[in-house]
């Protein structure tokens, strides 16, 4: 069952109490499209989730970790938009500090860490299919994020006000260095007709 609220989404931003992040229909459909697009893991991954509780979904379905998930609102969402899809390959799962705060996501889909300085340690980093970061408070723990799971994870996603994106130190990856692991990665600044408000922006690291 779901644990949504009556919501109803349009393709305008709306604010919503729950979510730090204007929602809106072109949103879920700018955030679907970018996954379809991710690479596939390959034939030979040996991909096992851990061994925990989880919903009856098929086991090659990689986890979209929200880092920072709050109220699970957007990532819940996000998760029944992607789970209509034939050929969906994602779970979105959440990770927090203090799971009590979530509302939206059931529980077998929220893992914790044990304070806003940790990184999660539930998951191998190839066992992780792509993160996402909504509204992070701390740009530098984004990075860490980014240098310890990237180049293993499909994609990242960041999304934010256009001002804190500055912050998070991932535009240098495409400044034309000499970093060969990230040579093949592409970074794409989405600011405009992705479905938020005009303050806000999607930032995307993927490889090519």
């Amino acid at each position: 069952m779901s644990n949504l609220p009556p919501i109803t989404l349009t393709s305008q931003p709306q604010r919503h109490p729950a979510c730090c992040l204007s929602l809106s229909t072109i949103l879920l459909q700018t955030l679907t499209k970018l996954l379809s697009h991710s690479p596939s893991p390959s034939p030979s991954s040996s991909f096992q989730p851990p061994q925990r509780k989880k919903e009856k979904e098929p086991p090659h379905l990689l986890p979209l970790l929200s880092i920072g998930s709050g109220t699970g609102l957007l990532e819940e969402l996000l998760h029944q938009t992607l789970t209509r899809k034939p050929q969906n390959k994602w779970q979105v799962q959440g990770v927090e500090v203090n799971p009590k705060i979530n509302i939206y996501l059931p529980e077998n889909r929220i893992i914790r860490v044990p304070g806003t300085w940790a990184l999660l340690t539930a998951y191998q980093k190839e066992e992780v299919g792509a993160l996402m970061f909504v509204y992070p408070r701390d740009g530098k723990l984004v990075r860490r994020y980014v240098e310890e799971f990237f180049p293993h994870v499909n994609m990242v996603l960041w999304l934010g006000p256009k001002c804190d994106w500055e912050d998070t130190g991932l535009r240098y990856r495409d400044d034309g260095g000499d970093d060969d692991d990230y040579a093949n990665v592409e970074i794409l600044e989405l600011r405009d007709g992705v479905g938020l408000e005009e303050c806000e922006m999607i930032g995307v690291l993927r490889w090519k």
